[in-house]
């Protein structure tokens, strides 16, 4: 070992312990005078002789060391007290101080002042067990349980045992975890159960575990005890949440076996985060629709979460980007609207200044969704054209809605441009939203000479009966079939 290892006499812990020894020996040796074994707590004391006296047994020892009956007191070492203490055999040395005869002969008797102690401590069980050796050196190198870097020991030492433990079987770290019960919904109620499985496997040789501390915590927050049940290794806890809370959950095990393996882990439950409802916005007919229609509206609402209740829904629409209608077309409000539920369906009505319609649904819920829009359609009101041939060059000007439909192929488009065929001997139509088009003969590409066909500002009618007017291009007929393109 290096010079720096240092014995302990253990002035912590043995001169108190003798001391108290000392009183407890001289009381039951002088005052009752008697021998045998005594029990002290945790200290048994036995005479050498169970039937004589202090002062007999103190002759028998002399008898023993000069084999004589009356022989002469020098000051020998006389060990005659036995005595177990915390589990550890020790044999006390006594030195009487009196010098002279003593025995058959003698005239000398012996009282509590002359004896006192004079060794520490013997040990002749296991004198290894017994000395601590202490040595602040910073270890250099990791070896087994000395770690580099490290003072070499603590201030209380180490025995030899102790040092041959740490050495050879160092404390290891335990292997922990933790296995926690399905994710909490979010807006869980009070008073729900968090079922815990706490798995620990001790790692150290020969140790148990000395400390089990379990923690929880909301993510952000302080960690408060739960437990520090050691019985809970390889067990279960039930933690009961007694508050709303949509913070995630987590918990710290810490374990330390009785070898100074130590680990603590974190396991984090996540709560259910917050989804906001589903809303299904049905319209018919959609996307492009013939300017005029009828719009045929089915909406419904259903919850993404079991806690997250609704309140208030609303349907609402708005015209041309304009301000959203109020009041709404249908607004719901209740203390719980439901899990699922549906808006009555409704039919909407447009003009023919409807360039577009916006629709949405909007929710609040006692979650995160306060007028929350979850679902949104629009459709593009786009102004009817007809485009064909007939036998007649008569003008559309003031024709009925299903005249248009009937004579001429009806077209939703906002691009005016388009072409149709016709055959020897009927007319080309063309009612189009473009007052100042082009007509191409597709043939030969060359434009329509504008002398050659009528141009004309006629009044239609939309499927809702309103009047709208359009320009109406009539092609008369010729010998054979031509193409002609709109542009």
């Amino acid at each position: 070992m290096s010079n720096n290892w240092k014995f302990i006499s253990h002035p912590n812990q043995i001169y108190p312990k003798i001391n108290w020894l000392i009183r407890k020996v001289k009381e039951l040796c002088l005052d009752k005078q008697s021998g045998g074994l005594y029990s002290l707590g945790a200290l048994e004391i036995n005479f050498d002789s169970a039937n004589d006296s202090f002062t007999s047994a103190l002759q028998k020892a002399a008898f023993l060391v000069n084999n004589s009956d009356t022989f002469e007191l020098t000051g020998d070492y006389l060990p005659i007290i036995k005595l177990t203490y915390d589990g550890v055999f020790y044999s006390i040395t006594f030195n009487i101080k009196a010098v002279g005869t003593f025995g058959a002969g003698g005239d000398i008797s012996l009282s509590e002042d002359d004896l006192f102690i004079v060794s520490r401590f013997i040990n002749t069980g296991n004198l290894s067990n017994s000395i601590k050796y202490y040595n602040e050196d910073l270890v250099p190198e990791t070896q087994g349980g000395f770690i580099q870097g490290e003072p070499a020991t603590s201030l209380e030492g180490l025995t030899l045992q102790e040092f041959g433990d740490k050495l050879l079987f160092p404390p290891i770290e335990p292997i922990l975890d933790l296995s926690i019960s399905s994710q909490p919904e979010f807006n869980q109620p009070v008073n729900y159960d968090l079922d815990i499985n706490i798995s620990v496997e001790i790692k150290s040789v020969n140790a148990e575990i000395d400390i089990l501390k379990l923690e929880w915590k909301r993510s952000g927050g302080s960690y408060q005890t739960l437990t520090q049940d050691t019985n809970l290794a390889n067990s279960s806890y039930v933690h009961t949440i007694t508050s709303v809370d949509n913070r995630d959950i987590v918990y710290r095990l810490t374990v330390t076996d009785d070898k100074g393996g130590s680990k603590t882990i974190i396991k984090t439950r996540t709560v259910q985060n917050y989804s906001a409802p589903s809303g299904n916005l049905s319209l018919n007919p959609n996307g492009n629709v013939e300017l005029g229609s009828d719009i045929v509206v089915n909406a419904s609402v259903s919850r993404n979460r079991q806690y997250a209740i609704i309140t208030n829904a609303k349907l609402q629409k708005r015209i041309n980007n304009g301000s959203w209608e109020t009041p709404s077309i249908e607004e719901l409000s209740q203390a719980d609207l439901g899990a699922s539920f549906s808006f009555n369906q409704h039919t909407i009505q447009n003009s023919k200044t409807n360039n577009k319609v916006d629709f949405r649904i909007l929710v609040t819920d006692n979650g995160e969704s306060t007028n929350n829009v979850i679902a949104s359609k629009t459709v593009n009101m786009i102004m009817p054209q007809w485009k064909g041939q007939k036998a007649n060059g008569n003008s559309f000007d003031g024709a009925t809605y299903n005249q248009f439909n009937s004579d001429l192929n009806k077209f939703i488009s906002n691009n005016d441009n388009t072409s149709i065929t016709v055959t020897a001997g009927n007319y080309g139509f063309f009612i189009s939203i473009n007052d100042n088009a082009t007509i191409i003969e597709d043939g030969t590409g060359f434009a329509v000479n504008p002398d050659s066909y009528q141009k004309n500002t006629i009044t239609a009618k939309l499927v809702n009966g309103e009047d709208v007017e359009l320009t109406e291009y009539i092609i008369p007929p010729s010998g054979g079939d031509f193409k002609y393109n709109l542009e």
